[in-house]
């Protein structure tokens, strides 16, 4: 049985440009982030770093289905990694919804991957969902995540930081 324990929540009370979550424990297997959360403008994008590593050291792929549409992306070597897909703010009542892995964070002798699933609208009637996977080549074990918004996000957004471990 596996075990999900809540680390931290952040619920913007206004627009903000980023969320940070800092000091992360190593005492977990795995991490999972939730996030509800509306761009504050056009072609919403989630980007993620960790450890205030602005270099050249992620990858990432995608998937996204549209319905009747299929698109895919990479890109290698990058300073962030990429999670296509914010609903944006002209969505009034819509939020996209985002599940991240971040698997096994805290070992030193293997590189830190992200799997994630976003499902989300770019306009009322483009509803998506995506697949991401993403890559930080460093082993460094991972005690800080930013995450950030192409045009930031509007006020009503939430993030939680979940730690997982096995039983």
């Amino acid at each position: 049985m596996a075990v999900i324990e809540a680390i931290a929540t952040t619920y913007l009370e206004a627009d903000a440009a980023s969320v940070t979550f800092s000091s992360i424990p190593a005492t977990y297997e795995h991490l999972q982030l939730r996030v509800s959360e509306r761009a504050d403008g056009p072609n919403g994008s989630i980007r993620m770093q960790f450890n205030d590593d602005t270099a050249s050291n992620y990858a990432y792929h995608r998937m996204r289905g549209t319905g009747s549409t299929v698109s895919t992306g990479v890109s290698s070597p990058n300073s962030f990694i990429y999670l296509i897909g914010a609903t944006t703010s002209d969505e009034a009542p819509f939020y996209g919804g985002n599940i991240i892995d971040i698997l096994d964070y805290a070992h030193s002798n293997k590189a830190t991957t992200i799997q994630a699933v976003v499902g989300t609208r770019l306009t009322q009637s483009s509803p998506f969902v995506t697949f991401n996977s993403g890559l930080w080549t460093s082993t460094a074990a991972v005690t800080k995540i930013k995450i950030y918004e192409y045009n930031g996000w509007k006020r009503g957004s939430s993030f939680t930081l979940y730690g997982l471990n096995s039983a």
